[in-house]
Parts: C-alpha cells; structure tokens; sequence
C-alpha cells in the first residue's frame, strides 16, 4: 500500500480523491491550514469506506503565524490526528522569524501535551528548528527536507523524513536519501499544486493531464528510485514505508 505522508487536497478535488481512497489505492496524511479546511477535509472524507485510510493533520504554517491564536483553535488540535505543519521559514516568507518561532515553540508544546505527533515545515530555517525540537519529546516528521546540512542533527532526533518527487533530479534529495536510515523514510505529494509547481519548475515532464493518476505514478517512480538508491526491492522498499507510516501515526 502506497501511503502519502503530507498532502493537501483543495476543496475542488475531494471527490476525486475520496475515489482513490474507496478503490484503495494509497493512505493519506491530508493537511490543513485553517478551521474551515480542516472542516471540509474531515466531512468528505471522514466516510465509513475510507475510516483508517486517512489521518488528519492540522497546524498553524509559519507563514500563517500571528493571523490566528493557537487558543483559538484548540478544540481542532485536540481532535486532529497530527499537528502540523508547523515549523519555520525565511524562503518563502517575509512572515517575522520571532512570531514564526513564537507560535512554532507553542505548537510543539501543546503536541507535547496532547501526546500527538508533528509535521515540521523547515525551509531556510533548518539549522533553528533542529535546535529547538530537540527540547521536545514526540514523534516528528520533516517534509520535504532540501538542505545538504544539520540532517545528522534530525536523525540524532529520530525524526522520520518524507521524500518528495523530485528525488530523481535533487542531489540534496539522493545524499538525504542515503543518509536516513530506510526505516524512517516516507514518500509525500505536498499536494496536487506542489506536483504542478514540480513539473513546471524542476521534473520538466512533458505531462498534459495533472491528475491524482500522475501523483500515484510519480509516487511508484519515486519508491522505485528510494529502492534503487537503498539497494533493496521496491516491494521491500514499499513494505517498510508503511511500516515506517504506522510507527509514525501510532498505529504499531
């Protein structure tokens, strides 16, 4: 079973996806940004046929951080499966570190508090965040690390790390690859628009039709080329990633 360990699903595509999900193709951590996300996420896919199939993550983004009050929302985090994204970032926002950092150190407390693992948002601010999590007990996945330093310091934290798709072409992605032990590797989508921003950016494929069949095609791509990278099969390789899934969700 193919598992997606960080995605989003925009509203338009929840149908879509809840077919997926019925034909039993993958399992899924879907994330959300906002109450209102996170209310649609779980009414079209908190469904009998997909219970188990799903795990919900919510969390205040770094670039979201000082537009709502993690009180505010505590009724959420206490429900949802995961807590995250959360984490940091000087890349894509001009969001103030010192609010950023605010709200991500609470957020870990509160994960904390409720026993409840973290998804950690990283860009620019790797060398911060592997400080800080250190503080905090829990289990803790990175996506889409793509930074060629601190990774020690995130296995030293026994941090599970979730590949994106561009493994094949990002030297950061392959050297991470090698250096994460395999059981505490996971495959992500980030989500229909990060696929897109992908191949327009960085895959370069010549695919006319972006569709949740191009993200399943693109996972089994990127498990064949972990496997490869490991030297181990790619049913090895996709048996021990659910493993890996069930250890990190709490379900082993």
């Amino acid at each position: 079973m193919l598992v997606d360990a960080h995605t989003h699903i925009e509203q338009k595509d929840l149908l879509v996806f809840q077919t997926m999900l019925k034909d039993k193709k993958l399992e899924a951590i879907v994330s959300s940004r906002t109450k209102e996300e996170y209310q649609y996420h779980k009414e079209f896919l908190k469904k009998e046929w997909v219970e188990g199939q799903v795990k919900f993550s919510f969390g205040i983004h770094p670039w979201d951080a000082g537009k709502v009050e993690v009180e505010e929302l505590l009724h959420i985090f206490k429900e949802a499966d995961i807590i995250g994204e959360i984490g940091m970032d000087s890349y894509w926002t001009e969001n103030p570190l010192g609010i950023q950092e605010k709200y991500f150190i609470k957020q870990l407390e509160l994960a904390e508090h409720l026993q409840k693992p973290v998804v950690l948002h990283t860009k620019g601010q790797e060398k911060k965040i592997a400080e800080i999590i250190k503080l905090f007990k829990g289990r803790k996945l990175v996506h889409w690390y793509d930074c060629p330093l601190y990774v020690e310091d995130y296995i030293k934290e026994d941090c599970f790390f979730s590949i994106n798709l561009d493994c094949e072409k990002n030297n950061n992605a392959k050297t991470l690859i090698k250096k994460v032990p395999i059981e505490r590797l996971l495959l992500e989508t980030d989500g229909i628009i990060s696929i897109k921003w992908l191949l327009e950016n960085q895959l370069k494929d010549d695919i006319k039709e972006l569709s949740f069949d191009t993200s399943l095609m693109l996972m089994k791509n990127t498990l064949k080329s972990i496997a490869e990278i490991k030297n181990i099969s790619v049913e090895k390789c996709e048996n021990q990633m659910y493993e890996n899934y069930s250890l990190f969700i709490g379900k082993k």
